[in-house]
């Protein structure tokens, strides 16, 4: 019995075509080093041979490009992807999503003593925040600009990204954050930190959103879920008092409905439409999180968002019937809805960056934490 059958095709789930196509695609070696990737053992099976829907002849390319960047990534690491091949069979999200961080069994009881001061003597008046996959810095400006000046200086965010050009603190992949985070950390004065109280992570969408099929576009489905789960995996290792994960949550592609997110992770997710948080355009957002829904309920929050049929409108829904800007837009008829720009729908409304968090400081001082040395 074979060790590997590939992860790709247990990530995916596509039961139709049971990833024979990926078999054809990728030698043994390949397959093995993803499969030390994903930490789990599967077992092979090329039994079929027609190709799954995300890998058509104009995919091939670029899915062949990502396993060789997985075969070159892992064998940088030797010992540790070897040890890494000797971990139990669950996936990265299934172990995130049983991690735990805050003690949620037991509220604490602070008596007479107010929230502010319990502030203060919990975190020493600093929160501190990281994050990765920052791109136009949402969490930074909304902590420049909306935050009374006096409480600027509690909020510490240090932001990383790849591309230089969103100026993030640390310019770095996420996908070998192993050979750079203590480094880099260092560098950027924060080896004191020595557990984050907020670690938030921008998941890739370009890959999962649907206009990829209106331009037909390739799409690489394994290079989107590598670093889906190289941002979890940097969680598990950081082990942050909360987390938050987010990632678009239009089209039948979206990272919510991959395999990777259901179970344990299903059961953490919160589907949003930014222009609920007021944003002037609608945008299906998904967000995973460990802070309790009893908390972040209490913040505004829908059961259903305007995304949804029976949903809470927002204004404009409300107000003109409609949404006058939609990410990716709509051409045609008389009435055409315009396309909001990539840096609008990147960028999270102030009041959910306020909403996520007063939730998260909330269920910190609400609950107990779990001691550092654990």
């Amino acid at each position: 019995m074979e060790l590997t059958r590939l992860y790709l095709v247990d990530m995916h789930g596509d039961d139709d075509a049971c990833g024979g196509g990926w078999t054809k695609l990728a030698s043994s070696y390949d397959v093995e080093r993803a499969v030390i990737l994903a930490r789990r053992e599967v077992l092979a099976d090329t039994s079929v041979h027609a190709p799954p829907h995300f890998v058509r002849h104009e995919n091939a390319r670029s899915t062949e490009a990502t396993l060789r960047k997985i075969r070159q990534h892992l064998s940088s690491f030797g010992h540790n992807a070897r040890k890494a091949g000797q971990l139990p069979p669950w996936g990265v999200a299934a172990r995130l999503a049983s991690m735990p961080t805050l003690n949620f069994a037991r509220k604490h009881d602070y008596g007479r003593l107010s929230w502010h001061k319990a502030f203060r003597t919990r975190f020493a008046g600093k929160i501190y925040v990281l994050d990765v996959g920052s791109g136009t810095k949402s969490w930074t400006r909304w902590l420049r600009e909306s935050v009374p000046k006096p409480w600027r200086g509690a909020f510490v965010i240090v932001t990383i990204d790849w591309q230089k050009s969103w100026t993030p603190d640390i310019v770095a992949d996420v996908t070998k954050w192993r050979t750079w985070l203590s480094r880099e950390i260092k560098r950027a004065g924060f080896a004191h930190v020595k557990r984050w109280h907020i670690v938030h992570f921008a998941a890739e969408c370009t890959e999962y959103s649907p206009q990829k099929n209106s331009h037909n576009h390739a799409r690489d489905l394994t290079y989107a879920t590598w670093l889906a789960q190289s941002g979890m995996s940097l969680i598990i290792h950081l082990r942050p008092l909360i987390w938050l994960i987010e990632c678009s949550g239009a089209g039948s592609h979206a990272l919510k409905t991959q395999p990777i997110m259901q179970g344990g992770m299903k059961s953490l997710l919160v589907d949003l439409a930014l222009c609920n948080a007021g944003a002037d355009f609608r945008k299906q957002s998904s967000w995973w999180t460990n802070i309790p829904k009893a908390i972040y309920s209490l913040y505004g929050f829908p059961q259903a968002s305007c995304a949804e049929k029976h949903g809470r409108k927002c204004l404009w829904s409300l107000v003109f019937g409609r949404h006058f800007r939609h990410v990716g837009g709509c051409h045609g008829g008389d009435d055409p809805t315009l396309g909001a720009t990539r840096e609008d729908s990147m960028q999270y409304p102030a009041i959910l960056c306020a909403q996520w968090m007063s939730s998260a400081i909330h269920a910190m001082l609400c609950y107990d934490e779990i001691p550092l040395n654990r």
